[in-house]
C-alpha cells in the first residue's frame, strides 16, 4: 500500500481514503504493479474527429503503451459526474475559481452524452526522474489549447476547448484505480494487475499493445458513425454559410466573404494563429453582412456572429435560438461546440490584440 501512497496527492482525500479502504484487499505485490500505470479516457472530440488511433499511436511512440482497453457505450456522462464529483466541491486553481462551475457541469453532461468514449490504461516503459503522471501531464499539455504548446497531445490534435480537451488522464496511482473501478467496474481491477504483471517482460508487453491496438482499430471502426467536424472555427462558418442562403438575394455578396474566411479556417497553420485570422476577418465580413438579412431574427444573428470578442455562453445559446426561429438546421453536436468554445472564449483573448 505505501507503494501507491508515496506518489498520490491527496488533494481529493475523501476519494483516496475510500480506495485506500478497498485496496486493502488485495496483496501489496499487486499495489506495486500500478505505479507505473495511468488511466485515461479519449473524449468525445477525439471520438467525433476520428483521431483514436493516432492519439494512440502517439503515446505509444513517446513511450505510453496501452495494456488495458474499453469501450464506454452506456451513459458515460454518469460517469463523468463519478469522476469529477470532487472537483465541484473543491478551489481547483484561480481559473476554476472564476468560472459558472454549475454551468460548465451542465455543459460538461451535455457533451459526454453524445457518444461514447474509450478507456486505456498505459504503461510507461521508463522512468526518468519525474514519475509517469506528471510526464503523461506534459505530454498531454493544459487544457486550454489555445495554451498548450507544440508537441503536446492537446495543441498537436487540436483539441476543441477546455471542455473538449481531447483526453483525460488519472493524477497519480490511487486515482488510476479510482477512475478505472468508475469506468469499467471492480471486476477490471483484476484484470489490470494480470495484465500488468504480464508487462513487466518486454515480449507480454509486446503482446499486450498488439491486442489492445488491435481492439482499438476495431473500436474506430465501429465508432465512425458518431463522426462530426470538431473545429468550433469550421462549424461557425459552416453555420454562418447556411443562415446567409436564407438570406435571399444577397448571397453573391456574402458568400464572397465567408469564402475568405474558409480559406482561414481550413490552413494548415496552428489553431492560436488560425483563430487570430479568422477573428481579423470576422469582424468585416459579418459586420458587413448584418445589414443584409431579411428577416429579425436574421439580423439578430448576424449581429451576434459579427462581435467575436463578445462571445460567451448566453450569445451562443441566442445564437441557437435564432437558428431555431429561422429554421436553420444544426446538431446537436454544433450546438455543444458553440456553447462550449463560446464559454471559454474569454481564453483567447490574448489573440485579440493584433
Amino acid at each position: 500500500m505505501d507503494y501507491l501512497v508515496e506518489e498520490s496527492d491527496f488533494t481529493n482525500s475523501r476519494a483516496h481514503l475510500s480506495i485506500l479502504d478497498w485496496l486493502r484487499q488485495f496483496p501489496d505485490d499487486d499495489h506495486r504493479l500500478l505505479k507505473d500505470t495511468i488511466f485515461t479516457i479519449i473524449l468525445p472530440d477525439a471520438i467525433k474527429g476520428g483521431k483514436l488511433l493516432e492519439i494512440s499511436r502517439r503515446c505509444i511512440d513517446e513511450g505510453y503503451i496501452p495494456i488495458l482497453t474499453k469501450v464506454i457505450m452506456k451513459s458515460p456522462e454518469r460517469k463523468f459526474e463519478e469522476l469529477y464529483k470532487f472537483n465541484i466541491a473543491n478551489n481547483i486553481g484561480e481559473y476554476c475559481a472564476e468560472i459558472d462551475r454549475g454551468g460548465m457541469w451542465w455543459l460538461n453532461r451535455r457533451a459526454y452524452s453524445t457518444c461514447p468514449v474509450v478507456a486505456m490504461v498505459l504503461r510507461k516503459v521508463s522512468r526518468i526522474l519525474v514519475t509517469p503522471h506528471t510526464d503523461f501531464r506534459k505530454l498531454k499539455g493544459v487544457a486550454s489549447p489555445y495554451a498548450a504548446q507544440p508537441g503536446q497531445l492537446r495543441h498537436d490534435f487540436e483539441a476543441v476547448n477546455r471542455s473538449l480537451s481531447l483526453m483525460h488522464s488519472s493524477d497519480e496511482p490511487l486515482s488510476t484505480v479510482r477512475e478505472l473501478r468508475i469506468f469499467a467496474g471492480d471486476a477490471a481491477f483484476g484484470d489490470l494487475v494480470v495484465r500488468a504483471r504480464q508487462a513487466q517482460t518486454q515480449s507480454g508487453l509486446q503482446s499486450l499493445c498488439r491486442e489492445c491496438m488491435f481492439e482499438l482499430q476495431r473500436s474506430e471502426a465501429a465508432l465512425r458513425i458518431f463522426r462530426e467536424q470538431t473545429d468550433f472555427l469550421k462549424i461557425l462558418n459552416g453555420i454562418k454559410l447556411r443562415v446567409l442562403a436564407d438570406s435571399g438575394g444577397h448571397k453573391l455578396r456574402g458568400s464572397s466573404l465567408l469564402q475568405r474566411e474558409m480559406e482561414i479556417v481550413n490552413t494548415e497553420e496552428a489553431l492560436a494563429q488560425r483563430t487570430r485570422n479568422f477573428i481579423k476577418l470576422a469582424r468585416k465580413s459579418t459586420a458587413s453582412l448584418s445589414g443584409l438579412a431579411g428577416t429579425d431574427a436574421l439580423s439578430r444573428c448576424f449581429a451576434l456572429l459579427s462581435e467575436p470578442e463578445a462571445f460567451s455562453a448566453d450569445v451562443a445559446r441566442d445564437i441557437t435560438h435564432l437558428l431555431q426561429a429561422i429554421e436553420i438546421p444544426f446538431t446537436e453536436w454544433e450546438e455543444i461546440v458553440l456553447l462550449t468554445s463560446m464559454h471559454h472564449w474569454k481564453e483567447t483573448g490574448m489573440l485579440f490584440s493584433s
